[in-house]
């Protein structure tokens, strides 16, 4: 460092000093300080208080997440409880298919037996008839 350059400064420490003692710069400095601390704290203040509310906050979503979780699992056991039913109801529909197919089949065997009892009682209502004296 030359000594103009710290001959200039110690002049502009000078002048921004002037007549105070270095007791009275100290105290202003601290007083600058301790303001600065000041803010500092209310700064924190407001950033514990906002914490306190987030862990509020985590606390209650944790509750919900919580719920949410066996809301869940009690749907997943409903789930497989209606797939278990649907799967009865699709073997019985099968069973209900087979028995309408046999219904049909028996249906359609009822027919052909009316038909032939129609032309039997026919064919005894002729042969009555002719019997008949008139």
């Amino acid at each position: 460092m030359t000594k103009s350059s710290l001959a200039a400064r110690v002049t502009a420490l000078e002048d921004k000093v002037g007549n105070e003692t270095i007791q009275e710069q100290f105290r202003e400095q601290a007083e600058l300080i301790d303001q600065r601390f000041l803010l500092v704290d209310q700064r924190f203040d407001g950033i514990e208080a906002d914490v306190r509310i987030l862990k509020i906050d985590v606390s209650i979503l944790k509750t919900d997440v919580a719920v949410l979780k066996m809301d869940v699992a009690a749907l997943k056991t409903d789930v497989a409880a209606v797939k278990t039913d649907v799967g009865v109801l699709k073997t019985d529909v099968a069973a209900l298919k087979a028995d309408v197919a046999v219904l049909k089949t028996d249906v359609g065997i009822l027919k052909k037996d009316m038909t032939i009892v129609r032309e039997g009682i026919a064919i005894i209502l002729v042969k009555l008839e002719g019997k008949k004296p008139h």
